[in-house]
């Protein structure tokens, strides 16, 4: 998969009893995850995570899992049940980025959703004759 296109996973859970004969939805959770290179000095791509969870008894705790190239684990709360957040990374070797969502509801019934985003080898444009260009200034 190229830095430039996203990867989508929806994961469905079956429910427990809500009393009365009635079944409690889970939490069905709907992520999307894609990267791509960035021109700034300090982060070589910008990763982009958007989530979406329905159902569920209120109120539902989303968390997130970013596992990065390099091993290195970030986990965070979300405060919302949809949105979307951009974090922006610095792997310039590029490799995978393998991103969690799990949401647990009032009732602890719980679900979880999985995407991967390959990030791209960082592209270094073609050297300028940039020492040039400081003499000719110097010699103005």
């Amino acid at each position: 998969m190229k830095a430039d296109e996203a990867t989508k996973a929806v994961a469905f859970y079956e429910g427990e009893e809500a009393g009365e004969g009635q079944k409690a939805k889970p939490p069905e959770i709907t992520i999307s995850a894609s990267a791509q290179q960035v021109c700034v000095q300090s982060f070589t791509h910008a990763l982009q995570l958007s989530w979406d969870v329905s159902e569920g008894v209120p109120p539902v705790s989303v968390k997130a899992e970013i596992a990065y190239p390099d091993k290195h684990i970030e986990n965070m709360e979300l405060r919302f049940i949809r949105g979307a957040q951009t974090f922006p990374v610095t792997y310039p070797e590029g490799g995978t980025v393998k991103v969690k969502v799990a949401a647990t509801d009032a009732g602890e019934a719980s679900s979880s959703a999985e995407a991967s985003v390959e990030l791209a080898p960082r592209r270094i444009p073609p050297s300028s004759n940039r020492q040039g260009l400081a003499v000719k200034a110097a010699s103005l």
